[in-house]
């Protein structure tokens, strides 16, 4: 899933635009955080702690952004 993040260069505008409608419409988290592998243990632990699937969403886009902000900051360095 980090890797689908990376090939295209609008995810970010992409979950940016469609964070309230992820939050508000996306119920069962728990398999979407199992897939993303790559997430830093931290960050699955803090969106596992979340008591609501809109709380655990909401905190789960947040962790990916800085993930895509991140990688994207990176790769212009280079």
């Amino acid at each position: 899933m980090i890797f689908f993040l990376f090939v295209f260069p609008d995810c970010q505008m992409f979950l940016k635009k469609k964070f309230s409608l992820l939050v508000q419409n996306v119920k069962n988290i728990d398999p979407i955080i199992d897939d993303l592998v790559d997430l830093h243990a931290e960050s699955v632990a803090n969106v596992r702690a979340k008591s609501t699937d809109q709380e655990k969403m909401r905190k789960l886009l947040e962790q990916l952004l800085k993930v895509v902000l991140f990688t994207h900051q990176i790769s212009s360095m280079l």
